[in-house]
């Protein structure tokens, strides 16, 4: 399997957006996800073993060490629920903190700006089984 990877925000390009997700697998199956603006520094990894972690990325570990004095580059580490299907990561984004962007991004799944004074959800679930699914998969609640 290649690697695959899909970006998605909320809001619209060159309008009211929030920050860029980039979501991704490797071969092995493992899944990371990164806020685009943090991408070299933080990521979260849910391996296939059920093995995840939050923290620096490896390149930039021993930059973290020298700034902060962590020796271990893992902020958290947990292991996913032995179930069928787990949401792995819930983000939330306030309808306030969208910000202008004067840039066209381009191959980015836009999400629908959540109205006026509310929040905007994206979550991720992970299955034990492979489902022929289009991703991102979205579903808009009003």
């Amino acid at each position: 399997m290649a690697e695959k990877q899909f970006r998605l925000a909320i809001g619209l390009s060159a309008r009211r957006q929030s920050g860029i997700w980039r979501i991704w697998s490797n071969p092995k199956g493992d899944i990371y996800v990164a806020n685009r603006c943090l991408g070299g520094i933080y990521k979260a990894s849910f391996h296939k073993d059920r093995k995840c972690q939050f923290g620096f990325t490896a390149e930039y570990a021993d930059k973290a060490k020298e700034r902060f004095g962590r020796d271990v580059r893992h902020v958290e580490k947990w292991l996913l629920p032995e179930a069928a299907i787990v949401r792995a990561v819930q983000i939330l984004i306030p309808e306030s903190e969208l910000r202008e962007s004067a840039k066209e991004e381009k191959k980015i799944t836009w999400l629908e700006t959540p109205p006026r004074d509310s929040v905007g959800t994206i979550s991720l679930f992970i299955t034990e089984k492979t489902l022929n699914l289009t991703y991102p998969l979205i579903r808009v609640q009003r």
